[in-house]
């Protein structure tokens, strides 16, 4: 679906791509978070970790299977990085099982460099890199909707999320009668 802007580039036609996630119901970008975690619970982590830093937010998580190649092909992660890849700017690497593989994706155009070889001791881990290029000064910072967002979102999710090293959801609290019928 994807045409090639030359070896290891693709582009997607923004219009096209609008409707495409239109009819997957990923109308607004910042669902692509949400498709992010989804991806990352896939792919068998226990742990997702989210770091904010000015205008970046850095998700991270240990995978339990091989990423695809290219990353933005499959399921949860491609549209994730297909949603989000509307208004912000993103990076990732992945290693896994001594393969490393780096990644971008700038103005509808995604690219990704052939594996390289991993230091032996590099530990199995995903990380992506979301920036939001067109901010100002005076603008909100975007991170805490985002964090907002997946805290009501990941209430019942199989793994646990951090965010800058603190719990990003409190545990599920059921009332005494509804504890009791479970």
């Amino acid at each position: 679906a994807y045409q090639s802007a030359g070896r290891g580039t693709f582009t997607v036609d923004p219009a096209r791509q609008r409707e495409l996630l239109g009819r997957l119901g990923l109308a607004q970008s910042e669902l692509g978070f949400v498709k992010l975690a989804q991806g990352a619970c896939q792919s068998g982590t226990a742990q997702l970790n989210l770091v904010a830093e000015g205008n970046s937010l850095t998700v991270l998580f240990h995978p339990t299977r091989l990423p695809r190649q290219p990353l933005w092909e499959g399921e949860a992660l491609a549209l994730s990085l297909l949603s989000l890849s509307q208004d912000y700017e993103l990076d990732w690497n992945w290693t896994f099982d001594g393969q490393c593989v780096s990644g971008q994706a700038r103005e509808h155009r995604f690219s990704e460099a052939p594996p390289l070889a991993a230091p032996r001791e590099a530990a199995n881990q995903l990380e992506v890199r979301i920036s939001k290029s067109k901010t100002s000064w005076w603008h909100r910072s975007w991170t805490g909707s985002v964090q907002k967002l997946l805290a009501r979102r990941l209430l019942c999710t199989p793994m646990t999320a951090s965010w800058n090293g603190q719990p990003l959801t409190q545990p599920l609290r059921l009332s005494d009668r509804a504890e009791a019928f479970v």
